[in-house]
């Protein structure tokens, strides 16, 4: 599990990453999924206050599909974000090796709709947080210079995303250096700005006073 949250009703939902392979297929997850996937899937698990599990279910399609992410909705269902190697079963709209994927499932673990953000090369979202208009910021890192991503620094970028609460693109931005730059968490402030946090290890273009390889780098966006 990477991540892990208290529910409205007093419960827990955490999510992470399912060994398919190792398992023998749905092995012991008891999901009540009826179709063998492949590699790895998100993996989400429902707990009540004590931690007793009320129901579980993996997605993602043939290939490595990693879930490191999970917000709860107002309408009492679940947003999911990861990484996706996958091009088949839920994923309908793959862009490359690895994209952003977005879930969202009902309270009951069924899926409502999924979204796939990023280009031809290595893409991995980390974090999710609410907006305060009701949509959705997705954070992680991008190695692409195509299809969604518009500007590209260096080997590995912060990379940004802006979501309506149906998970629909609003804006993206990419930041960072010629370096490798990991964004892990994002959060919007009262004041309606955003603060991206990760690591670096570039000394140039948006990244200033570098102070020696890997660097903590802490982004506020107007």
């Amino acid at each position: 599990a990477y991540s892990v949250i208290a529910t409205s009703d007093n419960g827990l939902f955490m999510v992470g990453f399912l060994d398919i392979t190792a398992s023998g297929g749905a092995g012991n997850d008891f999901s009540g999924n009826t179709t063998q996937h492949g590699v790895g899937e998100f993996w989400a698990h429902k707990l009540d206050a004590n931690g007793n599990l009320e129901w579980r279910r993996y997605f993602g399609g043939t290939n490595n599909d990693r879930a490191y992410d999970v917000i709860e909705t107002l309408d009492n269902g679940y947003i999911i974000a990861g990484a996706a190697e996958s091009l088949d079963f839920d994923i309908s709209s793959p862009n490359g090796s690895y994209d952003f994927w977005v879930i969202k499932v009902n309270n009951q673990g069924g899926l409502v709709w999924e979204k796939s953000f990023g280009g031809s090369g290595f893409d991995s979202a980390r974090a999710i947080k609410p907006a305060l208009d009701g949509g959705i910021f997705v954070s992680g890192s991008t190695r692409s210079d195509d299809n969604h991503i518009t500007q590209s620094f260096g080997q590995n970028d912060f990379w940004v995303l802006k979501l309506s609460s149906s998970g629909n693109l609003e804006w993206e931005q990419s930041l960072g250096g010629s370096g490798i730059d990991f964004s892990y968490d994002v959060l919007q402030t009262p004041d309606n700005k955003v603060i991206v946090v990760g690591s670096s290890d570039s000394t140039d273009n948006q990244v200033t006073g570098n102070h020696g390889d890997q660097d903590g780098w802490i982004v506020k966006l107007k």
